[in-house]
This record gives structure tokens, C-alpha cells and sequence, in this order.
């Protein structure tokens, strides 16, 4: 059986950048997962609270197209 996604809030922050690897995502649930961290991890780390989680760094990411675009719209 396919897993179904939860129904809650939209995301409504820009994409998230594991700085170590480059890889882009569109969750704090979606790097967290693929690193192992948790995502309240991720988030306090993006925001500038604590310097990492498990070892990486993540910030937003302005510079992609996602990232310009949530700027835009919610800046």
C-alpha cells in the first residue's frame, strides 16, 4: 500500500540547502530524512540557532529558482 501523506499546514519556507552536499530541498522533513537529523534540527539550524545538526550545516536557499520565488511572494 502506497504511503499516504499527512494533511496539515503547507510548507511556508524557502527550500532547504545541505551545505556539505549541495542538495536542495523543498521540507525540513525531506532533509532531515535524508541526512538522519530531526527536523526541528534542520529548522533551528536554518534559522540560525544552532550552527548544525548531526554534523551539517543547512541554510535557505535563496539563490535557487524555489527559493527566489518564495522570496518574492512571501517577502
Amino acid at each position: 500500500m502506497p504511503k499516504r501523506p499527512k494533511p496539515g499546514k503547507p510548507v511556508v519556507h524557502p527550500p532547504v540547502r545541505v551545505f556539505e552536499a549541495g542538495d536542495v530541498f523543498e521540507t525540513y522533513t525531506e532533509a532531515a530524512e535524508s541526512t538522519g537529523c530531526t527536523r526541528w534540527g534542520v529548522m533551528r539550524t536554518c534559522e540560525g540557532v544552532q550552527k548544525h545538526s548531526h554534523g551539517f550545516h543547512f541554510v535557505y536557499d535563496w539563490e535557487s529558482d524555489a527559493g527566489l520565488e518564495w522570496l518574492l511572494n512571501n517577502g
